[in-house]
């Protein structure tokens, strides 16, 4: 049972809350942004703590471990900085805004060695 979610490192984005909001009034109640967030929150458990401390967007203890990509080249920190540099923000873009730079963020675990599929995150 499973998908792709060892593969490709699999990106945590949650999407802008517009979205959400459009799904609920085209008639998906329960599909705004609102009432999604506390099932992301429910579910993630964040290890970068400086996130994790905004209690409104984020949480500790859930089934799927998401962080800043451990292993980041001197490329990725000037790309980051050259974007503040031109006026851009540095954000956590699964939080209020999604424009800026930031770094990804990855569903990120390891058992016996291997990446943690949402498959065992969620069933074992």
């Amino acid at each position: 049972m499973g998908g792709s979610s060892v593969l490709n490192y699999m990106l945590y984005v949650r999407g802008n809350r517009r979205d959400y909001d459009q799904w609920e009034a085209l008639g998906n109640p329960g599909w705004g942004y609102d009432h999604v967030l506390h099932y992301f929150k429910k579910s993630e458990d964040n290890r970068n703590p400086y996130i994790a401390k905004n209690g409104h967007y984020h949480s500790t203890g859930g089934y799927l471990t998401v962080q800043e990509a451990p292993w980041r080249t001197p490329l990725a920190t000037a790309f980051i900085e050259a974007g503040v540099e031109m006026g851009y923000e540095n954000r956590d873009y699964n939080a209020e805004f999604q424009t800026g730079v930031g770094l990804f963020w990855v569903f990120f675990r390891f058992l016996f060695h291997f990446p943690l599929s949402c498959f065992f995150c969620f069933l074992f």
